[in-house]
């Protein structure tokens, strides 16, 4: 293959390579017409699809393996049914029960027909059986989406905004230039160091960033916000002099708590960023990103602040989202490729191993991590395929959770106690995962009638689960099993009432009856949370139960530690002191957190191997100092370190 200077070849000299070797590979019946690139998939064009989906084909595995690149199949349009057509044949072909009708079906000018079902099995069949039928009768390619049981607006606006934008594939071809063509910063030799400039997120809680680069590549990990801090102290120190927005090659997003994301759609003012920068993340990340940064913006301005960027800015980060499964290798630059590993926090959440070629370097970046199984989610995944070094979150770095199972039974006594005296449990939570695993515990204990009143979802909850209803494949795999195949859903249970808007939370807060609410913000920084708080805060009978991080400076933390007054905004935007006379409870078994016991094990029985660097970060000093510490005494050849914000330090 010819190149240009310094290693740089054109796509159409990688197609050409890339239809040599799919030739090789392939039986001399199937016959692929042509090869396009979008972001880091090759797309395979075949008038005979049906080849690639039939159950026992191995054809799309043996291509990936061969070009070490993901692969996407599609049909050449000349081999395509009209729309028309295929609609009723497609039709006849799923069952009945599945539910699908005419206006289920989106016929794509990729060839894909992307089919909508709340059964998804029963559309694919067994073994694919129908997949592949679809296929064969019509030359359209099936792309099935789950339909959630609880109707989502996020979802339905995420999977809109990716189908219907315009721009989408040039925007790919640009990313694919970028991964395929070679080296353009290294100029063709090796890049012979890796570093990581701590942006933000090191020894504090709050605005999370990471900046991996080494001679070629430019990468930020997470670009999140301090929700209870202000002005510049909110954000990442983005004014370091190693980093520069327009020289960004990719944006990898953990998961969708604001203090890693909340600061992205602000990169996606510029038009260098949009044109050129993918954020990967998992499925549920980008839909549950797209419900917390909207709210963002809202929550803001509620207290007056202007927001660092729009909700056009946001439509724009999730157009510019290229979406990955767990264990699923994926090529980003021309010298690195990421794998996400289920890391337990939420539901997508994800620990990142990074491959850095060159120097064969396997660097993880945990995210947030709770290695523990919980009644929502499987533990976070230590089984890698090799680690050299780690950054490991310290929230709970030095101290102990106590049982889970002893917590969860405090909880339920907890709340038995209060319902009997005929008060009102105030549950506040963050959106995402607290609430799930809270909600979780309280159908249990409704299922078992050991729960005297109705539980009512205020703020984003009852959309947040919503979601979750969508991604049952990213629950753990007891909660998999009960809704996939007992038709059991529990968050779509009786019990769950959601809060139509003020009227309704007024007349909740003015009913003597017995209740639960469980309601956003977690740390009481602002939500409906607060104006149940001013209500019920002067009545003894009631308790208000902690289940979540409380970060330093929240007003959540100030009642946590025992604070009698407490300054409480009004609507008005004034301040009155509040006075807190109800019970206060901290339970600490819903933590979507490891404590230090936990995490001492997730980096102790890592495999193959524990690495020999880590650094830890995501926690208040003291646990980020002890935790390394402790690490540095327990696991055998560890080198372990605490860096601040503004240090880099290399890693090969």
């Amino acid at each position: 293959m010819s190149e240009r200077r310094g290693g740089e070849k054109t796509l159409e000299e990688v197609k050409k390579k890339v239809m040599e070797r799919v030739e090789e590979v392939l039986p001399s019946d199937v016959v692929v017409t042509d090869v396009d690139f979008e972001g880091p998939e090759v797309v395979l064009y075949t008038n005979s699809p049906h080849s690639f989906v039939k159950d026992d084909s191995d054809l799309v595995t043996r291509l990936a393996k061969a070009l070490r690149k993901r692969v996407k199949i599609r049909p050449n349009p000349a081999a395509l049914s009209p729309a028309k057509e295929a609609k009723k044949v497609i039709l006849k072909i799923i069952p009945e029960e599945a539910g699908v009708s005419e206006r289920d079906l989106l016929f794509l000018d990729t060839g894909e027909v992307v089919i909508f079902s709340k059964k998804p099995g029963l559309v694919i069949g067994k073994r694919g059986k129908n997949v592949h039928r679809i296929s064969r009768d019509t030359g359209w390619v099936p792309r099935i989406y789950r339909q959630p049981p609880i109707p989502s607006k996020t979802v339905n606006t995420t999977r809109r905004l990716i189908l219907s934008d315009d721009s989408r594939r040039k925007f790919l071809r640009n990313v694919s230039a970028r991964i395929f063509c070679g080296r353009t910063r290294s100029r063709g030799t090796e890049s012979r160091w890796a570093r990581v400039s701590a942006l933000g997120g090191f020894q504090e809680v709050g605005r999370s960033s990471l900046f991996l680069h080494t001679e070629e590549s430019r990468v930020l990990l997470d670009c999140g916000v301090n929700v209870a801090a202000n002005g510049t102290d909110a954000y990442p120190h983005f004014n370091v002099p190693e980093f520069r927005m327009d020289d960004l090659d990719a944006i990898v997003i953990t998961h969708a708590h604001l203090d890693h994301c909340g600061f992205l759609p602000y990169f996606y003012r510029h038009k260098v960023i949009e044109s050129r920068v993918p954020v990967y993340c998992t499925p549920p990340t980008r839909d549950l990103m797209y419900l917390l940064l909207t709210d963002y913006i809202k929550v803001l301005e509620k207290r007056g602040q202007e927001p660092p960027y729009t909700e056009k800015d946001v439509k724009k980060v999730i157009k510019r989202t290229i979406t990955i499964d767990y264990r699923e290798p994926t090529d980003i630059t021309p010298d690195m490729s990421i794998t996400f590993y289920n890391a337990g926090h939420i539901l997508g959440s994800a620990s990142v191993h990074v491959f850095l070629q060159d120097k064969g370097h396997n660097f993880v970046y945990t995210g947030d991590i709770n290695p523990t199984p919980s009644r929502l989610l499987e533990g976070a995944d230590n089984r890698f395929k090799r680690v050299d070094s780690m950054v490991v979150e310290a929230t709970y770095g030095d101290s102990r959770h106590g049982s889970r199972r002893k917590e969860e039974n405090r909880f339920r006594k907890i709340v038995r106690d209060t319902l009997k005296k005929g008060g009102k449990v105030l549950i506040p939570s963050f959106a995402v995962g607290r609430a799930q695993e809270v909600m979780l515990v309280l159908e249990d204990m409704h299922r078992k009638d050991e729960l005297e009143g109705p539980v009512y979802l205020d703020g984003m909850i009852y959309e947040a689960t919503a979601i979750h209803t969508a991604y049952p494949e990213y629950l753990n795999r007891r909660l998999q099993h009960r809704i996939l195949h007992e038709d059991d859903d529990p968050f779509t249970s009786e019990v769950f009432e959601p809060v139509e808007g003020s009227d309704h939370r007024q007349a909740i807060m003015e009913d003597d009856e017995p209740a639960v609410i469980l309601s956003t913000s977690g740390m009481l920084e602002g939500g409906p949370i607060l104006e149940y708080l001013r209500e019920l805060s002067d009545d003894p009978k009631n308790t208000l139960i902690f289940v979540g991080y409380q970060a330093e400076g929240t007003l959540g933390r100030q009642i946590q530690e025992g604070a009698k007054e407490v300054p409480l905004p009004t609507p008005t935007g004034k301040t009155e002191t509040l006075r807190i006379e109800l019970r206060v409870e901290t339970v600490s078994g819903f933590s979507g957190h490891g404590d230090k016991i936990e995490l001492t094990k997730y980096v102790r029985s890592i495999r193959p191997s524990p690495p020999s660097k880590v650094f830890t970060n995501h926690g208040e000093p003291r646990a980020c100092k002890y935790f390394s510490n402790h690490l540095r005494r327990t696991v055998r050849k560890v080198f372990s370190m605490a860096p601040e914000n503004l240090e880099c330090f290399r890693l090969t």
